[in-house]
């Protein structure tokens, strides 16, 4: 049996992330996160804890058996399982965030402190305590940090500078504001109270049915796309972030939503400004376009290649589109170019090579006598200005021309190599 400690903030609005309260148990009994983890839920897999997945799902039940703790399932996100995507993409944060604000107040107490399951969640960027914007760096060393560590939570896990400071207030926005309002909502509930399942398609369809909509009105009302707000009313599961916007364009709430969508839905009450609609951060690529794109790409496969390699990049720029829109629409002559590109680079340092060997053998004969006066960066200088060769390509060929010459038994001192 494990140490049964307590959770943080239970049932309230700070509530500890599951990853800040595996840390405190694996610190209480000497060993690392990742080991608790394994030798509780005999599980090697990996995810997100602080999310909904069936990795968060396996833990918290392995981790409430050694301990004889219930309710752990409060500090992740697990009341919305079944209601959202199940890959956690928008919903949970990677790598930690903190208040520097909240982490000052707990230096100064002399204080661990914990951390809150509210800034591990994505859509939320503001502390609701000191409107203080999360940060995910070092001030210092510009380090991420992980939210699994042995290393203290106050202090930075790569240089070790402290992680509290000064934080200015900042404006929030409309949107942050309702995301902030609704999880203070949502998290301080004791229990896991039973959502209906895809509570977002029923709430979206139940909304159309009542007001008399036609998809072009629910658009503007939601100030999402058509293919969108599509996907989510046939079968797709909605992100996080997706089901805030939708209750922030509704104003609606989210605990309403998910608990009883139809009930929400006939609440609703549109009297404010409707949102503009999302637009799309990248244009749709014409067929025209495209085919112009993919002869390109062509182009730079046939062109000569002795001055100048092919490259993905001028493809890109010339075309006016991403190196992503090209892998994925063309992934054979991308890979190509890339081949060709690489096979390039190597025949360019070849030759690179060849002609700082040649430069540094007609160096060394031709300044015999006073080559063991010289040092190795003023021999390379002298060279650099000569041939225009790169500084790193001549001191590996000088080096080793001198290496040559002591082994060929020429006599030469290596005073160069060694200054």
């Amino acid at each position: 049996m494990l140490f049964p400690l307590q959770l943080h903030g239970f049932q309230t609005a700070q509530v500890e992330s599951l990853s800040s309260y595996v840390n405190r148990l694996a610190a209480a009994h000497g060993v690392s996160p990742n080991q608790l983890i394994s030798a509780t839920a005999n599980t090697r897999m990996e995810g997100q804890l602080n999310g909904h997945s069936d990795y968060a799902r396996t833990v918290v039940d392995g981790i409430s058996r050694h301990t004889g703790r219930d309710g752990l399932a409060q500090g992740t996100l697990l009341r919305f399982r079944g209601n959202l995507a199940g890959n956690c993409i928008a919903s949970i944060n990677t790598l930690r965030r903190w208040c520097p604000r909240c982490v000052a107040n707990d230096l100064s107490e002399g204080i661990e402190g914990y951390d809150p399951l509210i800034w591990s969640i994505n859509a939320i960027a503001h502390c609701p305590l000191h409107d203080a914007l999360l940060i995910a760096r070092c001030t210092r060393c510009n380090a991420f940090q992980k939210q699994l560590s042995t290393k203290s939570r106050t202090h930075c896990q790569s240089c070790g500078s402290s992680l509290g400071g000064k934080a200015p207030p900042v404006l929030l926005t409309q949107f942050q504001r309702h995301c902030i309002a609704s999880f203070t909502e949502i998290l301080p509930v004791g229990h896991l109270p039973a959502f209906q399942p895809d509570a977002v398609n029923r709430f979206l369809h139940a909304c159309i049915a009542v007001n008399n909509w036609k998809l072009e009105e629910a658009v503007q009302r939601f100030g999402a796309t058509a293919s969108r707000l599509n996907k989510l009313m046939i079968d797709r599961l909605p992100t996080l972030a997706t089901a805030l916007q939708l209750a922030s364009a509704s104003q609606a709430s989210v605990l309403g939503i998910f608990e009883n969508p139809e009930a929400a839905a006939s609440q609703l009450c549109f009297d404010f400004v409707a949102p503009a609609p999302e637009k799309r951060s990248h244009k749709r690529v014409s067929p025209k376009h495209r085919e112009w794109v993919y002869d390109s790409l062509l182009a730079e496969l046939v062109r000569p290649t002795w001055f100048e390699g092919p490259s993905l990049r001028n493809v890109c720029i010339g075309c006016g589109v991403t190196s992503g829109f090209l892998r994925y629409a063309f992934p054979q002559l991308v890979e190509q170019v890339i081949a060709r590109r690489n096979q390039w680079r190597k025949q360019r340092k070849l030759e690179l090579k060849w002609c700082a060997a040649a430069a540094t053998a007609s160096y060394i004969a031709s300044n015999a006598d006073i080559l063991p006066d010289l040092s190795l960066k003023r021999a390379v200088e002298e060279i650099r200005l000569k041939t225009k060769l790169p500084k790193h390509v001549l001191a590996a060929a000088l080096k080793e021309q001198l290496e040559l010459d002591l082994m060929n038994g020429n006599g030469r001192t290596d005073s160069t190599s060694g200054r």
